[in-house]
């Protein structure tokens, strides 16, 4: 599938290069001086946002139902592992709109179907 057979994405497909993320994070890292060299231990900071999502995960299953309206913690939980893989894409010198835009319409040709440890498979 390529993006101009898909109507319905134009709209959302061709945002500029400046999309939020972009801005977001080439400012934060800019700020702080961070650059590949700071790979490792950006690495730390992505699995400690990781397991932080994971926790949010399950206190929002205790508290609110995985099936209701996230709570706060889960967002700003999820929001900063986002933000952290944004940046280390930044930091690897990875423009990763294309490539995210090329997988997710690949995905969306998959069928649906799930192997035993519940991933969707790749049957395209």
């Amino acid at each position: 599938m390529k993006i101009e057979e898909l109507e319905e994405w134009q709209g959302i497909l061709l945002f500029s290069d400046e999309d939020v993320y972009h801005k977001f994070t080439h400012a934060f890292a800019e700020k702080n001086d961070l650059d590949w060299r700071d790979v490792d231990d950006h690495m730390k900071v992505v699995r400690e946002e990781f397991r932080e999502l994971e926790q949010a995960i399950d206190s929002q299953r205790i508290e609110y139902g995985l099936h209701n309206k996230p709570g706060p913690e889960l967002e700003g939980e999820m929001v900063d592992l986002m933000f952290t893989v944004f940046l280390l894409a930044k930091m690897m010198r990875c423009n990763i709109r294309e490539p995210f835009i090329n997988k997710s319409l690949y995905n969306l040709e998959k069928s649906g179907k799930r192997n035993k440890e519940g991933k969707i498979i790749d049957d395209v």
